[in-house]
């Protein structure tokens, strides 16, 4: 804040003033001054112009179609994104194009295009890319989902609610923590229904912030563009942990945890593979004869988060030895259609026990 004076002289009533009393009246002030004479000082606040906010992004309507279908031990799951204007227009032809879907004898599956429909070859997270319009826009993609293992009836329910809540998510919905709270919204697919596993078609409408489009009229894609995941993750570093993070090569974060002499390793790297694997894959670097039934007490007792509005969890293990007992603090945070963050610290049992809170705190802080 700035201070302003304002200062006021006052002056005899009775004294003329002119240009030739001036010298005058500046000695008068002197004089006045000299004895004490206090000028009036008033003083007040001057408020500074605050800088102008940032404007708000706006928010930019988009509706999402998908479907997610079940085959022998795996699923596989097709989605467009767009601003309604986009995607309405489309929408008969994607639910015709979900309908001829069959599979091949090496399992993967095969559809018939709608029309002048045109299909790209896939990238790194999707097994196929369809534009329905020469403009190459919007997109479809079909990609093959990891899932649990074995895959019942309850764990494709769940599996289902996982996926329809990372769709909601990219529309701004609020996520839901029960399957029975979308079954409403799902509509079955008989043909592609594996039963007692169901196969379902999903739309959804919400928003999407203006300065992040998924889809929208304006900008192009090129024929063929791989689906890029998001380009950075941000995380808080917890207290006491050092980053060692360095560029390039699989990890995308590296921290150092140091006491007593005694280290543990954290990493974040973005990977593919279903739950049931990747524990039973941890649980064996400390275990090497691991059984089954360890593997699945580990997946038993995980503990359920929320990581970027994502439903995730956190696993603990640890090997048999007393004199040099080892542990493994894992989550499996999904993110971007096939691939999932893997976030491993690898330690002694100790570190990785007094260090839990750290960890979930550095886990609940991963935004994209």
């Amino acid at each position: 804040m700035g201070l302003v004076a304002d200062i006021r002289f006052q002056r005899a009533s009775y004294l003329p003033v002119s240009l030739n009393l001036k010298p005058f009246i500046l000695l008068l002030c002197a004089c006045l001054m000299g004895c004490g004479y206090e000028p009036e000082i008033r003083e007040y606040t001057v408020p500074r112009k605050k800088k102008a906010a940032a404007s708000a992004q706006t928010s930019v309507a988009q509706r999402l179609l998908a479907a997610i279908v079940p085959k022998d031990q795996g699923a596989w799951g097709l989605k467009v994104l767009g601003e309604p204007a986009v995607i309405k227009p489309i929408e008969e032809e994607f639910h015709k194009l979900i309908e001829t879907m069959t599979f091949a004898a090496d399992g993967n599956p095969i559809w018939k295009l709608p029309g002048s429909w045109r299909q790209a070859p896939g990238d790194n997270f999707n097994f196929a890319v369809i534009y329905p319009t020469t403009e190459n826009q919007p997109r479809i993609t079909i990609s093959k989902l990891s899932v649990p293992d074995p895959l019942t009836e309850a764990a494709w329910r769940d599996f289902v609610l996982q996926n329809v809540n990372r769709w909601r998510g990219q529309v701004q919905l609020p996520l839901q923590q029960q399957f029975e709270q979308i079954l409403g919204a799902l509509q079955p697919v008989t043909a592609l229904s594996q039963p007692p596993l169901v196969a379902y078609y999903l739309a959804l409408e919400g928003t999407s912030p203006g300065g992040n489009r998924p889809f929208s009229m304006a900008g192009k894609q090129k024929i063929g563009e791989a689906a890029s995941p998001p380009a950075k993750v941000n995380y808080q570093v917890p207290q006491g942990w050092q980053d060692q993070s360095q560029p390039g090569g699989m990890r995308m974060a590296s921290f150092k945890i140091e006491v007593d002499g005694k280290s543990a390793d954290i990493s974040i790297i973005a990977a593919g593979g279903n739950e049931p694997d990747n524990i039973a894959r941890w649980q064996k670097q400390l275990v090497p004869n691991a059984e089954d039934a360890r593997v699945r007490s580990v997946m038993d007792s995980a503990q359920p988060i929320t990581v970027n509005e994502i439903p995730s969890k956190i696993y603990f293990m640890t090997n048999d030895s007393l004199d040099a007992k080892e542990a493994i603090l894992g989550a499996i945070v999904p993110w971007h259609t096939t691939n999932s963050l893997f976030v491993k610290l690898t330690g002694p049992a100790s570190i990785a026990e007094a260090n839990r809170k750290q960890f979930e705190e550095l886990v609940t802080s991963l935004k994209w």
